[in-house]
Order: C-alpha cells, then sequence, then structure tokens
C-alpha cells in the first residue's frame, strides 16, 4: 500500500525527547493527517494505459479528418465532440493528481487542530488561557515594557509553568497579538531568585515606549546589545543581565521567536518581555495542519522554554554569576 511516512518528532531536536509517545497517545489516532507526511501518488499501470490510449485517440482524430477528409465527412461533429470530452477528462485527470501531489496532508478538522496545539502546549508546561480584556489587559500590559502609542490586540495566551530543560519551574505568561502593523508578543516569565534591582534594555526599533523615571538609570549601550539603550538601578543588575554571554544567549532566543526587535525589564523576579515579530505566534493565521505545523508550534513554544533558559543567569544567586565567569 502507498502509505505516508510517520514523522519522527522526537528526531527533531533533543529538546522534543518524548514528544512522539506524549502527542501519540491521544491525537496520533484521530488525526494521521498530524503525524505522517501524506503519501506521494503513483500512476497505476491501468492508469498510464488509459492515459496513453486518450491521447493516442485525440491525436488520430485530427489526422484522420486531415488525410481522409471525404470519408470522415459524416462522422466529424461526433468525433470533434469526441475527441473534446476526452481531451477534458484526460486534463481533469492530470491537474487532479497533480493537485493532491501539492496538497499534503489530509484535512484536519479544526477541533482537531485545536486540540493538537493544546496537546503541544502541554507537552512544555502551559495551557491556553482567556485574552486579557479591560482593566485586566491595561494591568498586564503595564508589567512589559510595551510601546505607549499602539494600541496592542490581544489574541492567544498561554501560561503554566515550563516543565523541561533548565528553564523547569519558571511560570510563563504568554500573550501574542498585533500592535499597529507588527505582529507581538508580550512575554513575563517569573523566576524562583531575585535580581537585586531594576533594569531594561529597550530596542529603538520599536518607537514609543515609555522611558519615564529610567533617565538616571541609564548605562552605556554593551556592543552587543545592538540598538538599544540600556539602564540599570545599581552594579548588580547592570552585571547580571548586560554580560555579553547573557545578552547573546537572549539575542539567539529572541530570534527563535521570530523577534525582530525585543524590550525587556527585569524587575525583582519577573523578566518582561515586549517582541516585535515577523510574523504572528505561535502560527501564522493561514497556516495549514500538517506534520510541518505541528514541528512549527514545537519549535515555537520552546522557543519561551529557550528565552527562559537564556535569562535564568540573571535571576541566578551572585556565587554562580561568578562561577560561571570563571569558567572558560
Amino acid at each position: 500500500m502507498n502509505r505516508g511516512t510517520m514523522r519522527d518528532f522526537d528526531a527533531l531536536s533533543p529538546r522534543y525527547r518524548g514528544f512522539d509517545a506524549y502527542f501519540a497517545r491521544e491525537l496520533g489516532p484521530l488525526a494521521p493527517g498530524l503525524t505522517a507526511d501524506a503519501p506521494k501518488p503513483r500512476s497505476s499501470p491501468g492508469f498510464k494505459a488509459l492515459l496513453a490510449l486518450s491521447i493516442l485517440v485525440i491525436a488520430a482524430t485530427p489526422a484522420a479528418t486531415y488525410f481522409y477528409p471525404e470519408a470522415t465527412l459524416p462522422y466529424r461533429p461526433w468525433a470533434y465532440a469526441s475527441c473534446g470530452l476526452l481531451l477534458a477528462g484526460v486534463l481533469l485527470a492530470l491537474f487532479g493528481r497533480s493537485a493532491r501531489s501539492a496538497g499534503g496532508a489530509p484535512h484536519v478538522a479544526p477541533e482537531i487542530w485545536a486540540k493538537a496545539v493544546r496537546q503541544v502546549a502541554g507537552f512544555f508546561g502551559l495551557a491556553p488561557a482567556a485574552a486579557p480584556t479591560g482593566a485586566d489587559l491595561s494591568q498586564t500590559l503595564a508589567l512589559a515594557p510595551v510601546p505607549a502609542a499602539p494600541t496592542f490586540n490581544p489574541g492567544a495566551r498561554y501560561g503554566g509553568a515550563l516543565r523541561h530543560g533548565a528553564g523547569a519551574g519558571v511560570e510563563v505568561d504568554a500573550i501574542a497579538g498585533q500592535a499597529s502593523e507588527a505582529a507581538g508578543l508580550v512575554l513575563v516569565l517569573r523566576f524562583r531568585g531575585k535580581a537585586p534591582g531594576i533594569a531594561a534594555m529597550l530596542d529603538r526599533r520599536i518607537p514609543k515606549t515609555p522611558r519615564a523615571g529610567l533617565e538616571p538609570f541609564a548605562r552605556p549601550t554593551p556592543a552587543v546589545a545592538g540598538p538599544a539603550d540600556v539602564f540599570a538601578e545599581n552594579d548588580a543588575v547592570a552585571e547580571r543581565l548586560f554580560r555579553p554571554d547573557t545578552l547573546r544567549r537572549i539575542a539567539e532566543a529572541s530570534d527563535s521567536l521570530g523577534g525582530k526587535a525585543l524590550n525587556i525589564a527585569v524587575v525583582d523576579d519577573q523578566a518582561r518581555l515586549y517582541f516585535m515579530l515577523e510574523q504572528p505566534w505561535p502560527m501564522p493565521g493561514d497556516s495549514q495542519p500538517g506534520p510541518d505545523s505541528v514541528a512549527a508550534l514545537l519549535a515555537a513554544f520552546d522557543g519561551l522554554a529557550v528565552m527562559a533558559e537564556a535569562l535564568a543567569p540573571v535571576f541566578a544567586p551572585d556565587n554562580a554569576i561568578e562561577s560561571e565567569s570563571r569558567t572558560p
């Protein structure tokens, strides 16, 4: 039989180990189109023979009328009509097979796809939540360095505590949305430790981000920080947030989330972030459900864990930072 190839999601990254079994327990049997690549259509010998015969008949009709005009005269209307119908049938058959070949995975019902998204999020310890509105939205946005001018329209929201890796236990509140013409993501990460003081790194590519009250804490921008203004209440928090290796990890984590620009604020036990994104998170609205979109979801939610791990040293005890700085 011509079956699709089962996708090995575990093999995509060591961080996804165990996902295949987790995903297959509930969803695999319900939506094989999410776990297996679409089978490639193969032409059967019968189809090939029928196609060859049809083409031969189509080609023979004008040839017969040309070489035998008088003998074929009584049959020309019927011959031309039959030839036209046969040609239409051949084209429909060829285009239909081409569309099936390019169409990818079988259709996945919206409710199954929604369940798949919940399962992928659940693998990382997250679950969907209601998007904030009204006063709740205002309070949530006040926690993050969000531009003042654009109206942030929230969409998907996920929260919970991360399950895997060095960021396990970090509490996550991620709210995707739209600000002006750009997709955005508000992310609040709550750590178990505390950073001694307040610090911020505000990207100049995100216009109109409020800076009121930060001016006394302005510091020279580290070279690896890119086009950003940096602020720190004291040397301890500056050392934690603006270390070159920490900033490099933060930039790599932002790239993994599709960030074009990033604002960060560190307050007590929280990292508050606002991303300007290349495309909506976790998935563009017109994405076609299938194995590739499941893999993209894995990367999207894993990006939150990667960011938590990148920021973890900022909230680590002083001796952990000193030990890390001495490590060659």
